[in-house]
């Protein structure tokens, strides 16, 4: 034998020793790629699934929004009902107030007129009365007036 046939001999028996070290990571890689090829296959049904379940919840979800815009407009009279009694009552405290100040005003006038005569008692009340009688003609255009 010579020395290329030994070297050829040599070469194959590495060769053979490196095949029988890497019989097992190639065995682990096969059953890594054969469980890959597995979990791909259920891939579209997974897919189909999810996208069945994603498209059953947006419809929910639009069928909620449309029952919510429903309810919105039914429920809008009625916040325009609160609304405008709001502003109806805004408007009545205001002239209720008014009305107030004037009163106010009258009688503190009337005080005013009583004590001016130095009136007292039932005295000063009548006078007071008459006072008010006497310029109601006057106090009411002054509300009419701040209306």
């Amino acid at each position: 034998m010579g020395l290329l046939e030994i070297g050829v001999l040599i070469i194959g028996i590495a060769f053979a020793v490196l095949v029988l070290f890497l019989i097992k990571p190639i065995k682990k890689l096969t059953d890594v790629l054969d469980n890959l090829k597995k979990t791909t296959e259920k891939l579209p049904e997974s897919f189909v699934t999810i996208t069945d379940q994603t498209t059953s919840v947006l419809q929910e979800g639009n069928k909620t929004i449309e029952n919510v815009n429903d309810q919105v407009k039914e429920l809008r009279p009625i916040f325009e009902i609160v609304g405008d009694v709001g502003e109806a009552s805004q408007e009545l405290s205001h002239s209720t107030l008014q009305k107030t100040i004037a009163l106010k005003q009258k009688t503190s006038n009337a005080v005013e007129f009583a004590n001016r005569k130095k009136y007292e008692g039932l005295f000063g009340l009548l006078s007071m009365i008459y006072y008010l009688n006497q310029n109601k003609n006057i106090l009411k255009e002054k509300i009419s007036k701040t209306k």
